[in-house]
C-alpha cells in the first residue's frame, strides 16, 4: 500500500486511460508479486540461518582436528629436541578413531593425540545453495574447504612418518618435517576461524544479497 500511496500520480493517469478494472488487476499482480518476494527473502533468511549451524557445527570439529595435528607436532618437536629415543606408531580403533602414540623402552606408550580426519560432507551438500543466498558467505566457504584440503595432506605425511612399516624408526621424524608441517598448519587456522565466525554471525555476512526471482522482475 506504501508504494500505491506513493505512485498515486502516476496511477490515476493511468487510470484515465485505461479500463478501471485493467488497472485493478494490475495493481493486485504488483502487490502480489511484493509479498512473494518478501516471502521469498524470509523463507532463504531461514534457509541460511539453518544451513549456517550446520557449517558451524562441521568447522567447529574441524578446528579440532587442527588442534590435535599442532599438538602433535608440538610434541614430536619437544621430543626431538630433548633428543629421546622415542619412536611413534599409529593405532586404528574399532570404533574408527585412530591414534598418535608414542613409544619408549624407558616408560608406558604414551598417547599423544587423536588424528580424525576433517569433515567437508556438509560444505559439499551446502557449497551451491550458499552461492546463491550470500556470495560473501561463499567466498570464505571456498577458503576454508581450500585450508582443510592441506591439514589433511599434513596429516597424511604424518601417517607416512609414523608408520612403522614404511621408515626406519630411528628416521621417523626430523625437525625439517615438524618445521615444515607446522608452518602449513598455521595457514590452515585463519580461514577455518573466519568461516566459523561467520557462520556463528546472526546477520548475513552480506546484507540484501539474496536470490532474485525471474518473478519478480516481470
Amino acid at each position: 500500500m506504501k508504494w500505491i500511496s506513493s505512485n498515486l500520480p502516476e496511477i490515476v493517469a493511468i487510470v484515465s486511460v485505461i479500463p478501471l478494472s485493467l488497472v485493478g488487476a494490475v495493481i493486485l499482480f504488483i502487490i502480489k508479486e511484493r509479498r512473494e518476494a518478501k516471502r521469498r527473502r524470509q523463507d532463504d533468511a531461514r534457509k541460511l540461518k539453518a544451513i549456517r549451524s550446520l557449517l558451524a557445527r562441521e568447522c567447529n570439529q574441524n578446528i579440532s582436528v587442527y588442534k590435535q595435528l599442532k599438538r602433535a607436532l608440538e610434541f614430536i618437536g619437544q621430543q626431538l629436541h630433548a633428543d629421546t629415543s622415542a619412536v611413534y606408531a599409529i593405532e586404528k580403533r574399532r570404533d574408527g578413531d585412530i591414534l598418535l602414540i608414542m613409544k619408549d623402552s624407558n616408560q608406558p606408550n604414551r598417547l599423544v593425540a587423536s588424528l580424525k580426519d576433517a569433515e567437508t560432507s556438509e560444505m559439499k551438500k551446502f557449497m551451491r545453495e550458499v552461492a546463491e543466498l550470500d556470495q560473501c558467505l561463499f567466498t570464505l566457504l571456498m577458503s576454508a574447504y581450500d585450508s582443510i584440503s592441506r591439514l589433511r595432506h599434513v596429516r597424511y605425511q604424518l601417517f607416512e612418518y609414523a608408520e612403522p612399516e614404511a621408515v626406519d624408526h630411528k628416521q621417523q621424524f626430523t625437525g625439517d618435517f615438524t618445521k615444515f608441517a607446522s608452518q602449513a598448519l598455521d595457514e590452515v587456522r585463519k580461514p577455518l576461524e573466519q568461516f566459523l565466525e561467520a557462520c556463528a554471525d546472526k546477520e548475513p555476512v552480506s546484507k540484501g544479497n539474496r536470490r532474485v526471482s525471474a518473478k519478480a522482475t516481470v
